[in-house]
């Protein structure tokens, strides 16, 4: 965001932003640090300067003309009330701020009322629009918004701000890896009791999968059943596979040092011995099978599917 300052300083902000990023508690610092620098009173070369009003009040969450949904804004019915507060002037402002979460999972109907908006933005106003990844966002939506790069904090750094501070070093990586670098989706996989087993079968399941002791899609998949009870239950299992692929990948291309720490021994002595083209082919699949997931697919068929597409390509 270091450019951002510069497009405030001139008074020339764009009319929306995207922030994307795979850290959501960043997401968040970066919506309120660019909610504050829209409306400061005394902006600095470097960002807004914390100490005025409209900082402080935006800080607080009590800003008036900065709207910030305490849920992800999703349903067409949600965004149409979210757009109509954009179209208000501001009351105490330079500009009326209107924050909409979690634009991917929208509906594609959403997503058109949203471009209606970015096509004849009102003035005065600004819309800051977050995503994790910028998948499932129209491309003509991307298109009108500025994009801003929001950086994870770095695994280690994510791993060691986990509570409780005194647990298990090798389980709090691993939630980190799991997580894909998120803070908020890290502390949760960190407080799960049965992380240990969660990486445990995520081994066993590549092993049988594209390793030394495969078992046909259908088979392996039932031994996995319980994993996907549904499909919240599924994407924490998903994430533990997905962090041990990246394992693989990471020790083939000499970069699994830092990896390493968040495996047994023996996980990791089976990880190494299975190739890493494979291993990105499933991991590949597994991306499909999750957004599958997230558009209320069954998990289990999803897999099976994965599994005898990557067993018909001889993988």
């Amino acid at each position: 965001m270091a450019l951002l300052p510069l497009e405030l300083l001139g008074n020339r902000p764009a009319h929306a932003y995207l922030l994307t990023g795979p850290d959501q508690a960043r997401l968040g610092q970066a919506v309120l640090q660019l909610a504050q620098a829209l409306n400061c009173q005394d902006i600095l070369a470097d960002g807004p300067c914390g100490r005025c009003r409209a900082c402080d009040e935006i800080a607080r969450g009590v800003f008036a003309d900065v709207s910030v949904a305490a849920q992800p804004t999703l349903k067409l019915s949600e965004v149409k009330t979210r757009l109509a507060m954009a179209a208000e002037r501001p009351l105490v402002g330079r500009r009326r701020v209107v924050v909409l979460d979690g634009v991917p999972q929208m509906s594609r109907e959403a997503q058109n009322a949203l471009l209606k908006t970015l096509e004849e933005p009102p003035r005065g106003s600004v819309l800051i629009l977050t995503a994790l990844r910028t998948d499932g966002i129209l491309p003509t939506v991307l298109s009108r918004c500025r994009t801003l790069q929001v950086p994870a904090a770095g695994r280690g750094a994510i791993a060691d701000s986990l509570e409780p501070p005194s647990g298990d070093a090798r389980d709090r990586l691993f939630a980190a890896l799991a997580a894909g670098d998120d803070s908020v989706a890290a502390q949760a996989f960190a407080a799960r009791d049965d992380l240990p087993n969660l990486r445990a079968d995520a081994v066993q399941f590549i092993a049988g999968a594209i390793g030394t002791r495969r078992l046909p899609p259908l088979e392996l998949v039932a031994r996995h059943e319980g994993r996907l009870g549904g499909n919240e239950a599924a994407n924490i299992w998903f994430g533990c596979v997905s962090a041990a692929l990246q394992g693989i990948i990471a020790k083939a291309a000499g970069r699994g040092g830092d990896i390493a720490a968040a495996f047994g021994p023996g996980e990791w002595h089976e990880l190494g011995a299975i190739e890493a083209l494979a291993a990105a082919r499933l991991a590949v699949l597994l991306q499909a099978v999750r957004r599958a997931v997230d558009s209320h697919a069954s998990a289990r068929l999803a897999l099976e599917a994965a599994l005898l597409s990557l067993d018909d390509e001889g993988v």
